[in-house]
């Protein structure tokens, strides 16, 4: 409530005073002209007085077009218009100084309604900054948006080129491989079985360091994905240790292990990655270890009905490592110093890699170290635990695999362009009782099964004329006119990158090894399109 006082004060105020006086510019309009403005107006038009301002039309203070594409005059006659309707209106515009310099404003606009004429009244103020800062926000976003894009694109040439190199080293190093493996089965003297061992030692060597630089790559780019299948941790330990033990008593060294008695021995996660972390802790301690004994000790630390939590650990006698050099073990790409990169060699990624691995695995990994007197490498994990029903189905797949021995009797067709790696796939399959028919890519594939039945296909995946991919699909396709078109396919590739399983599976084949080729696993592949539990028993035995 206004007291007397109050409302005598007001009275005694001049409103069109106070309006000339605002620093932002105030004009008013009648009849569609300019009749009043105060000295902010003036001073921003440019003006030399307020004659080079009054009656005029706002149009004729504006550029010719708003934003480049509307009439000026005429867009002023709508918003007069508009504000007659409405009694006020706010709006962006831009206007012009006397000079011809264009600059943005926000405008409003009120009535003011007086006898018979109306009265508009205008007041406006600059947003030049404000405008200034958008078209910067926009450029920074539009340039961001290029860097995001830029970035995708590359990241998917990288992926490309990765899933490529991978490929074309795989293949050649497959060869190399399967066949000393096949001249280790001949008949040898004794100088040629040692040139032969030394040229399989140097071709897993050479495929440990291609294995690391791929991992590596894929872990920073975040394209590993983890498997969640059901394993059993003794039979994984056991035969790991088996093949430390023969690699140590090369070196005249005892490997040793333990698994506490109460750890459950049917467990749920990745027996791969387990293995590639144990592998790497285990290369290393063979690598510094000159005399004595490694440990490898697999520690129950908690337990609850769901998971148990395990401490892997590996101990050895090895040249230890100084205290103020711990801190540089899980870098990439280095070294405890440039002499032992020397002496020893490696990448120094394989405790990055499984630095990574463990911590995408929900653990922690760390060293304990004496120089002089050994290393101990550990890691934590969860694991959870198998249900009853999954225990018992793995247990059937295990007997259904130690049981089967004997020759597989299958009758296969095998899609490969490279000739080598023909010719070691052939033997391989030939040793294991098949019956083998080669050809060179995907569409002689096709061509040969709608003459002749086979039992199954390995199908090469990056092949002329028509790869892997294109060729199951085209099995698959109800025209294609092959005899048998849902005959058990089997990806044999060398693309070895997270998602290519998915990739195999997604085009219409039923399992998935990969070069360079593992017999046990190729066996089991064959085992399981035999016994036709390939599909229920998949991720058991995916190699």
């Amino acid at each position: 409530m206004i007291n007397v006082e109050e409302q005598n004060l007001i009275e005694t105020i001049n409103f069109g005073e106070v309006l000339m006086h605002m620093k932002d510019p105030v004009l008013f309009i009648r009849n569609g002209v300019f009749v009043e403005c105060n000295d902010a107006a003036v001073q921003i038009f440019g003006a030399q007085s307020k004659e080079q301002i009054l009656n005029t039309r706002p149009g004729l203070l504006s550029p010719p077009y708003q934003n480049g594409n509307r009439s000026s005059a005429k867009a002023a006659v709508e918003m007069m218009a508009l504000v007659m309707e409405k009694g006020s209106h706010r709006f962006e515009w831009e206007h012009q100084t006397i000079d011809g310099q264009i600059f943005p404003v926000e405008v409003l606009q009120g009535l003011i309604r007086s006898g018979d004429e109306d009265l508009i009244f205008v007041q406006f103020h600059d947003i030049s900054d404000r405008k200034r800062g958008q078209i910067a926000l926009e450029d920074a976003t539009r340039k961001a948006q290029m860097m995001v894009q830029q970035a995708t694109e590359a990241s998917k040439v990288k992926d490309e080129f990765l899933a490529n190199m991978s490929h074309e080293i795989r293949t050649p190093m497959n060869g190399v491989i399967g066949m000393t493996d096949l001249l280790m089965d001949t008949d040898l003297n004794g100088e040629q079985k040692k040139y032969i061992k030394i040229l399989r030692s140097s071709g897993e060597a050479m495929l440990v360091v291609i294995n690391d630089i791929f991992d590596f790559s894929k872990i920073e780019a975040g394209k590993i994905e983890l498997e969640d299948v059901a394993f059993d941790i003794i039979s994984v330990i056991s035969d790991f240790s088996e093949l430390m033990k023969a690699s140590a008593a090369k070196q005249n060294l005892h490997w040793r292990y333990t698994i506490d008695d109460s750890i459950s021995q049917h467990l749920q996660g990745d027996p791969g990655r387990l293995r590639q972390i144990l592998t790497n802790l285990a290369g290393n301690a063979l690598k510094f270890t000159s005399e004595g004994w490694i440990h490898l000790r697999v520690e129950r630390v908690e337990e609850n009905d769901s998971s148990v939590h395990l401490r892997f650990s590996i101990q050895d006698t090895g040249i230890g490592i100084p205290a103020n050099r711990t801190s540089r073990l899980f870098k990439a790409f280095s070294q405890v110093d440039s002499s032992t990169n020397r002496k020893y060699g490696g990448t120094g990624l394989g405790l990055t890699i499984s630095k990574k691995l463990v911590e995408m695995m929900g653990g922690q990994i760390g060293v304990q170290s004496v120089e002089g007197e050994g290393s101990t490498f550990f890691f934590t994990l969860a694991l959870r635990k198998q249900d009853l029903e999954t225990v018992r189905a793995f247990e059937d797949v295990l007997s259904e695999v130690n049981d089967a021995s004997g020759p597989l009797e299958l009758d296969v067709l095998v899609a490969e362009d490279n000739l080598t790696n023909q010719i070691v796939i052939s033997r391989i399959l030939k040793k294991m009782g098949c019956t083998v028919t080669v050809v060179s890519n995907g569409l002689e594939a096709v061509q040969i099964l709608k003459t002749e039945t086979f039992d199954l296909v390995l199908m090469d995946c990056m092949m002329p004329e028509m790869d892997g991919y294109e060729a199951t699909q085209a099995i698959r396709d109800e025209s294609s006119g092959v005899l048998n078109q849902a005959i058990p396919i089997i990806a044999l590739t060398a693309n070895a990158l997270d998602g290519d399983r998915q990739n195999c599976l997604a085009s219409g084949m039923n399992d998935y090894v990969a070069k360079p080729l593992n017999k046990v696993a190729l066996r089991a592949a064959l085992l399981r399109v035999q016994s036709d539990t390939g599909d229920e028993h998949e991720d058991e035995y995916h190699s």
